[in-house]
């Protein structure tokens, strides 16, 4: 699916963004116009498989184990692991890798304690290297901040990679939603 396509709405190629909506009793992947929301097309959407690891770093016990549980009631994952900081993150991605897991999919903070989610996530990036892994991990940043430009810069060189703000207005399940959402589009 493209980035981009022709909105009659507003006469011209915008950019368009994906919205994971009910439709017929199915999830359905709907593209809207980024400029004016106009329904561009809808297209089936994959089937999220299970297998392989998730690992999810937070500081946070209360977020780790929405999360876990979240995910876990979805079978998306063979394996849920958790790290309070990001050199516990660091240990449980070398034994992953070292031991021949799949790592799918992490869903990290960006402040913790020890080594933040950033530095983790660059880290992790050159220890891929070293295992000279064919894929890099899609990362998952939560974080209550706003995007900076040193942010921007993470989430670029770690791609794919994902930020999404957990203090944004709506209930833990919302938060849920769209974690899930952006989780899925990964990993399809």
């Amino acid at each position: 699916m493209a980035d981009r396509g022709f909105c009659p709405s507003c006469g011209e190629d915008v950019p368009v963004y994906r919205a994971v909506v009910e439709k017929a009793q199915q999830q359905m992947v709907e593209l809207r116009c980024a400029y004016c929301g106009f329904s561009l097309e809808w297209v089936q959407m994959q089937k999220v498989t299970s297998g392989g690891t998730l690992i999810v770093a937070d500081d946070s016990e209360t977020m780790v184990a929405l999360i876990r549980d979240y995910f876990a009631q979805r079978n998306m994952f063979e394996e849920i692991w958790t790290a309070r900081n990001g050199g516990e993150f660091l240990q449980a991605a070398v034994r992953a890798l070292r031991s021949g897991h799949l790592l799918r999919l992490v869903i990290m903070d960006i402040r913790m304690p020890v080594l933040s989610g950033a530095q983790a996530a660059i880290a992790l990036r050159w220890i891929e290297k070293g295992f000279e892994c064919t894929r890099s991990t899609p990362i998952i940043f939560l974080s209550a901040f706003r995007v900076d430009e040193s942010l921007k810069r993470v989430l670029s060189y770690c791609a794919p990679a994902h930020y999404i703000n957990k203090e944004a207005p709506g209930t833990p399940e919302a938060l849920m939603q769209r974690l899930y959402q952006v989780a899925s589009r990964f990993l399809t």
